[in-house]
């Protein structure tokens, strides 16, 4: 695995609107891995009729009740951050000329 400075600036920076972070699926990845097995979620909160986010919150789930999702997301939300992840990747390659060690 290649290592990148932490000088070199990536090649393009992308800049998202947090209501993104529900159709990149960044949402579900963070609730999924991070906060849902600690009994808390994190929420994007919308105002009425608004279509970008106001703020974000963390809940924390009943004891006893684990978050869960609705049956059949979690597929598509996985599908949709390896993607982002994948887009982010593409990115960040360094041209095997810069690569360390060659």
């Amino acid at each position: 695995m290649t290592e990148r400075s932490t000088s070199e600036p990536m090649p393009e920076r992308m800049a998202f609107a947090f209501s993104r972070l529900l159709d990149t699926g960044l949402l579900w990845y963070l609730n999924r891995v991070a906060l849902h097995p600690r009994g808390y979620a994190l929420a994007l909160d919308f105002a009425d009729g608004e279509d970008e986010p106001r703020g974000w919150s963390l809940t924390r789930a009943d004891v006893g009740e684990p978050w869960s999702f609705p049956p059949g997301e979690e597929p598509e939300k996985f599908q949709a951050v390896m993607s982002l992840f994948a887009n982010l990747d593409a990115l960040g390659r360094v041209p095997p000329s810069q690569e360390k060690g060659q």
